[in-house]
């Protein structure tokens, strides 16, 4: 297999931290884990577009380059590096375990990443027509991409935030577009309860990829695909540090598989798709952070101590 799997668009940090100190940062956004998952696995990956002029957005380039992701044609955007704040929460002892949190340490908001300031027009010659694209939003950057970009797109719709901005026709026109549509339960249950369905292959249908899953945590995930539904239950659940990094994980594992067999979904893909997904999944919440895995598996430091001001 030759595709190469691509993101676009400008590096995101991760900052974590304890109180109002902030301990480590790291790579984030979905879409870029889900690059650095597919490079470790040892998959041809990019990332076509910007990183922040400052210290974060030089490590952030670093790392990718470390793990195996090219990041030939990333160039520098006027601007900071954008930053997405985590608290750690201490949950018990002796053995210390963090929970991550979407709150900002300074004000007790909610916080998401802040809107991707790229140029489309800029990164359009840099993409091959055999390119694979990962996309982990709806937003207006993503929906010009489905729009003016006719190659495989794969996505994972990890909130809800801007499928509320949405009208139901604009999420119509969001059916026949994907390869692949990755949802958790609470996506699924808003999609169910707006457009007043009965049920989950209601949502498959509205959608129509070639593969829609379905994450339920530690629960399973169900797979939906035309005339096929399977339900798959997890088994063995893995010791949970940390699951900001699940769904990237299991998106990164069902997709380099899916293109391995070259799209064909034969009887048992869903089988042997699960197995490989959670194999990688039950690595990642191990760690802390979205690729802690993978600074780990190579023997760095998975707590990056850095003393930097002014990154949230």
């Amino acid at each position: 297999m030759n595709k190469r799997f691509v993101a676009l668009g400008d590096l995101i940090a991760d900052c974590y931290y304890k109180g109002k100190e902030i301990i480590r940062f790291d790579g984030g956004g979905s879409r870029f884990n889900v690059m650095a998952n597919m490079a470790e696995l040892g998959y041809q990956c990019a990332i076509l577009g910007g990183r922040g002029n400052d210290e974060i957005g030089e490590i952030l380039v670093n790392d990718l380059s470390d793990i195996g992701v090219d990041t030939s044609n990333m160039y520098i955007l006027p601007k900071r590096s954008r930053s997405f704040n985590l608290s750690l929460v201490e949950e018990k002892l002796p053995d210390v375990t963090y929970i991550c949190s979407k709150n900002s340490p300074i004000d007790g908001r909610v916080t998401w990443y802040e809107n991707n300031s790229e140029d489309l027009n800029r990164i359009k010659p840099l993409i091959d027509p055999d390119d694979v694209i990962i996309l982990d939003e709806v937003d207006s950057f993503s929906r010009q991409i489905i729009s003016e970009i006719g190659n495989d797109l794969v996505i994972d719709i990890g909130n809800i935030n801007h499928l509320k901005k949405l009208s139901d026709e604009e999420i119509v026109n969001l059916k026949n577009k994907f390869e692949i549509i990755q949802l958790n339960e609470r996506v699924a249950t808003y999609l169910i309860q707006r457009f007043k369905f009965n049920n989950i292959q209601e949502i498959y249908n509205l959608l129509s990829p070639q593969l829609l899953v379905i994450t339920y945590g530690n629960k399973g995930a169900v797979f939906l695909r035309k005339n096929n539904t399977v339900l798959k239950e997890l088994k063995n659940v893995a010791k949970e540090v940390d699951p900001t990094g699940a769904g990237d994980a299991f998106l990164s594992a069902l997709t380099g598989y899916y293109y391995d067999c070259d799209k064909d979904l034969y009887d048992g893909f869903e089988d042997a798709a699960f197995e490989q997904a959670t194999n990688l999944t039950s690595r990642v919440v191990q760690y802390y952070g979205a690729r802690g895995h993978i600074h780990h598996s190579k023997s760095k430091n998975n707590a990056k101590k850095k003393e930097l001001k002014n990154i949230s």
